[in-house]
């Protein structure tokens, strides 16, 4: 400015000062002199950031102006720290890259911490990270050809605010290779001073210049007065004056009193007249002309507005900052420079009067410039860089803010308003961080306590959304707490729970099961076994709804499924009046506990086998159904009771082995329910779990027992997949004719469910697909972990239940891998929570499964007793019981051999049914089975106790057949039947016999009535045969009578 001073001032200096890029008219050639020698000593200390995604708010409706404001405020920051910043896109192979740079004069001082702090806490979305591999001249290498664009972005047009369109910039360069760089450098406050000091001069100065007016004026005149004047006046006086002295002196005068004084008089009068009188005669003639121009210099004007405007667009600058900015690009060619920089010219050239013309130029690029920046060419006191744009932080966010449109390689996201603060952060199981437009915040964290499990949690997602991953890291945390908690979970499909073993808060504190795969790992679950405190009424009411639920039952099935389920009972010497068991209750008379600590107490307790005996002769005999409708409907339920009495199924659930529900659920357990593949099998399973395991919480539940000492959470119990058994279905009637069973059953056991909680039961519901669910389990969870969801209605279905709105779910479909929306009690809209991936996973074989779980296997009988069960049929059962027969009717002196001749018959009949030949001990154990199943119901039963020890017992005289066994038993039979069981079987072989002769008389004689006896014996004793064939002949003979 000083200089400016010095050297006085003319409109042509301020013209090639103010607008120095009018007229210039130099050549492309030339934009090599008026740029630096190489960009890379200056650009190569920039740190770059890259910008993949960018997420707003799903109330912005102006997502340009949300994205200037927000790079207004980085320009803000980085205007306060002196930071230079730039604005790159690359693109490549038809992708862009955006990146955003940082640098200062010495990049020894710089720390990219600093830079990605101020960008993750400006602009929402995805963090974002320094890349360490990036600089400019990777970006730029072989890019040959390059230029220079120069102007400033029109902010307003009238009424209407103007934008910078990035995005149709990069769409015009779709395939072609570019890098595109708005580089900024701030201008200091002192630089800015002195170069706005020299503006107001210059606008001075322009004004001076700008209008004067010339002028010109002539005239004469002649004057005439006439004045006259009078005066009059009188004038008296009169005075007195006395005067005394003290002292040494003589005074002048008369002495008065000694002393010494003087006195005076004096009066005059004075009348006075004077006139005064004089003309005077003055004649004014006044006559001018004048001549006046007014003279403009237009050019002065334009300049002294051009003046004005940079003077406000620089004080708007010390507010926000004001910049030296470089737009620079290179390419593959020189088309493709043309199309970039003409596409930016085109978005950067707006209607203004105010603003210089955007200029472009293009050029090659020697080989060690690598890219045009300009640098120092003129001696210009204001814009010392003829190449760059001199703008406010406004203009250049305008220019240099990321695009506001979804580009490939760069996304736009909405998401809605969430929440950031846990409405209770001091639960002991830390989900993870909450995020803030989906980038998490590591000291903000998202928990559960034990009181939100208990009153239940529901998790969805769709497949590979993370699932799995949010239920196991909530294992890991109850199981790791100092107060453990167990859990079972329910696998229908995958076996990922398995890996758990593999982190160390696990080890040794897990079971697994393989449902439905008996070689691994079984479980045996007898489904009417009647747990301890339970009334045998309210589980036949459970076993009903399983059916229901799992089978497509129809018209009359469901209630010939019912009253078969309570026959069955009743033929197992049930009273379902009072609910106990003869063996269940003491000499008292009361309901004890101890008899189920015998093994003997399983086989009072029916089984599929007897469910199926039952429906058969309930539909064939006791109904009036006849025909094809009679076959049809004893047909449907009995292929579905088949169905579960099969194969492995048939292990698992045909049998009277119960595993204990106390160790169930006092070791966190894993059933695997993929070997089940129909879904109606994995029903049937969950639904019976559901039922064993909420009769169990019964017993201590504190509203009925006082002495419960359990509150809180007790256990944890995990459902995936729950919509094989809690279908969305209705739970209305479809007809006044027809009932709706399987939507009844669904509604009990969502009840079920619900009132777990009180229990000390937490459950958690995990879905894929949650319009698949009973709405009401969606309801009766307190607590919601959403993952991705595509489908609307499910987005929908829950929208209330997170407290967001319908238009906010559709976020549920952009959520990431592991991160979920959470809502719990408290809560007035969810959080997004990277949920925690701490648990240690590895394949687990099911050889490694096997040998863990060897020891836990407990069962009372092998697999292979009941396999061959199966494959012996009626015939095995016959054997067995000839053997019994001939046990109890023979003497302890001649039973030997009696054992030996057993198993041959069982491994002949295993040979004719296709069977390879097993080993003794299995025959023993499927003998031992078979005689337990004969003596617990039936006419070999009777309505006691068995004799304690009696299957160990059984167990030792046929592996030992020897006399002090024999006598063992037979005297625990003897009390048992409360008679000689030599007697009590020979009644029952004569009451046989005379059934199945009684038939046909015809032909009647002792031969066939010695055949039919001996029938019932594998080793006769003559003289007890012989008895028994008198007695039938005696008997039919007087009925033949």
């Amino acid at each position: 400015m000083n200089e400016v001073k010095e050297k006085g001032f003319s409109i042509e200096q301020a013209y090639s000062i103010l607008v120095p890029w009018w007229g210039d008219n130099r050549e492309n050639s030339s934009i090599a002199l008026r740029t630096e020698d190489s960009a890379q000593r200056i650009l190569g200390k920039a740190y770059l950031f890259p910008i993949t995604e960018i997420t707003i708010g799903s109330s912005t409706e102006n997502i340009q102006e949300f994205l200037n404001s927000r790079y207004q405020t980085i320009l803000a920051a980085s205007y306060s720290a002196g930071l230079n910043v730039a604005t790159i896109i690359k693109g490549e192979k038809g992708k862009i890259k955006v990146f955003l740079g940082f640098w200062t004069g010495d990049k020894d001082n710089q720390k990219p911490q600093y830079f990605q702090a101020l960008l993750n806490g400006i602009l929402p979305g995805e963090k974002i990270k320094f890349d360490e591999s990036c600089n400019i001249s990777s970006l730029i290498d072989k890019l040959p050809n390059g230029g220079v664009v120069t102007g400033i972005p029109s902010m307003r047009t009238g009424d209407k605010d103007q934008y910078f369109n990035f995005s149709s910039v990069i769409r015009s360069m779709y395939g072609r290779e570019y890098v595109l760089i708005i580089a900024a450098s701030p201008i200091s406050r002192p630089v800015m001073q002195d170069r706005l000091l020299a503006l107001l001069s210059f606008r001075d100065k322009c004004h001076e210049l700008a209008k004067f007016t010339e002028g010109k004026e002539e005239g004469d005149g002649v004057s005439i007065s006439v004045n006259e004047n009078k005066i009059f006046g009188t004038s008296i006086s009169k005075g007195h004056s006395v005067g005394a002295t003290a002292g040494f002196g003589i005074p002048v005068g008369p002495v008065i009193f000694g002393s010494g004084g003087t006195y005076s008089y004096n009066w005059s009068k004075v009348t006075s007249e004077s006139s005064n009188k004089g003309t005077s005669e003055t004649l004014l003639k006044n006559e001018s002309k004048s001549f006046s121009r007014e003279i403009q210099n237009g050019l002065a004007m334009e300049l002294e507005e051009i003046t004005q405007s940079f003077i406000e667009r620089m004080m708007q600058g010390f507010n926000t900052g004001f910049w030296e900015t470089t737009v620079t690009f290179a390419a593959q060619d020189q088309i493709s420079c043309d199309i970039l920089g003409g596409s930016f010219i085109g978005e950067l050239s707006k209607p203004s009067e105010k603003l210089y013309p955007a200029r472009l130029y293009v050029a090659n690029i020697d080989k060690d410039k690598l890219l045009f920046l300009p640098k120092t060419d003129t001696n210009n006191p204001i814009f010392p860089k003829s190449l760059c744009s001199y703008i406010t932080s406004q203009e250049l966010a305008q220019l240099s803010a990321p695009p506001s449109e979804s580009l490939p390689g760069y996304e736009i996201k909405r998401m809605p308003a969430l929440a950031l603060t846990d409405s209770a952060p001091t639960g002991e199981i830390i989900l993870g961080p909450i995020a803030d437009y989906g980038s998490p915040i590591d000291s903000s964290l998202m928990s559960l306590s034990k009181k939100d499990l208990n009153k239940h949690l529901f998790v969805c997602g769709l497949t590979g959304s993370g699932k799995t991953t949010t239920v196991k890291h909530i294992l890991k945390s109850i199981t790791k707490n100092n107060n453990p908690i167990p859990f079972l979970v329910l696998e229908s499909a995958k076996r990922d729970y398995r890996q758990l073993l593999a982190d160390n808060a696990f080890m040794e504190k897990l079971n697994i099961f393989t449902i439905g795969d008996s070689r691994v790992s079984p479980i045996r679950f007898n489904p009417f076994y009647v747990q301890y405190g339970v009334h045998p009424l309210v589980h036949i009411d459970y076993l009903k709804a399983i059916f229901n639920a799992s089978f497509s039952l129809y018209g009359p099935m469901p209630h010939i499924v019912e009253k078969c389920l309570h026959n069955i009972y009743l033929k197992r010497n049930w009273d379902l009046t009072t609910g106990y068991h003869p063996h269940f209750v003491d000499q008292n008379g009361y309901y004890t506990e101890e008899a189920y600590k015998q093994h003997e107490h399983y086989y009072y307790f029916p089984t599929l086998s007897d469910l199926r005996q039952e429906v058969d002769n309930y539909v064939k005999n006791k109904l009036e159904y006849k025909g094809e409708l009679q076959d049809n409907i004893r047909t449907a339920i009995i292929a579905r009771i088949d169905s579960l009495s099969v194969g492995a199924k048939g292990l698992m659930f045909n049998t009277y082995d119960f595993y204990p529900m106390q160790e169930l659920l006092n070791k966190s357990t894993i059933f695997e329910m993929e070997n089940l593949a129909d879904d109606d099998d994995k029903a049937f399973f969950v639904g019976l779990v559901l039922v064993l395991i909420s009769e169990y919480r019964q017993k201590d539940n504190p509203a009925v027992n006082p002495g419960s000492k359990n509150e809180g959470l007790q256990h944890f119990l995990v459902i995936e997949e729950a919509h094989r058994l809690l279908k969305n279905v209705s739970t209305e009637r479809t007809s006044e004719m027809m009932g709706n069973p399987k939507g009844k059953a669904v509604e009990v056991f969502c009840n079920v469910i619900s009132e777990m909680r009180s229990l000390g039961q937490g459950v958690a519901v995990v879905e894929q697909i949650p319009t698949k669910i009973s709405p009401d389990v969606i309801k009766n969870s307190n607590t919601k972990i959403v993952h991705r969801i595509v489908s609307k209605d499910d987005q929908s279905i829950l929208a209330g239940s997170l407290s967001i709105s319908d238009e906010d779910t559709l976020y549920l479909n952009r959520l990431k891998t592991g991160h979920a929306l959470c809502h719990k009690e408290g809560m007035e809209r969810p959080v997004e929570c990277k949920i925690h991936t701490d648990v240690k996973t590895y394949a687990i074989s099911d050889d490694t499964i096997k040998r863990i779980m060897e020891s836990n296997n407990f069962s009372l009988h092998c697999l292979e007793a009941y396999e061959l069960t199966n494959i012996l049929g009626k015939e095995g059962r016959e054997i067995v019981l000839q053997f019994f027969n001939s046990l109890c009717s023979l003497n302890s002196n001649t039973i030997e051999g009696l054992a030996t001749l057993l198993i041959a018959k069982l491994k002949k009949l295993s040979l004719l049914k296709n069977c390879q030949e097993l080993k003794n001990n299995i025959y023993i154990d499927y003998t031992v089975k078979s005689l337990m199943e004969i003596l617990s119901k039936g006419i070999y039963s009777k309505r006691a106790n068995f004799p304690e020890g009696l299957k160990e017992n059984l167990v030792d005289l046929i592996t030992k057949d020897n006399l002090s066994v024999h006598k063992k038993v037979m005297e625990s039979f003897k009390i048992f039947w409360e008679e000689e069981p030599q007697k009590y079987i020979s009644e029952i072989v004569l009451n046989l016999s005379i059934k199945y002769l009684a038939s046909d008389l015809s032909g009647l004689s002792q031969e066939k009535v010695n055949k039919m006896v001996e029938k019932f014996f594998l080793l006769l004793d003559r003289v007890i045969t012989k008895q028994i064939s008198s007695n039938v002949v005696e008997k039919l003979g007087g009925q033949n009578d």
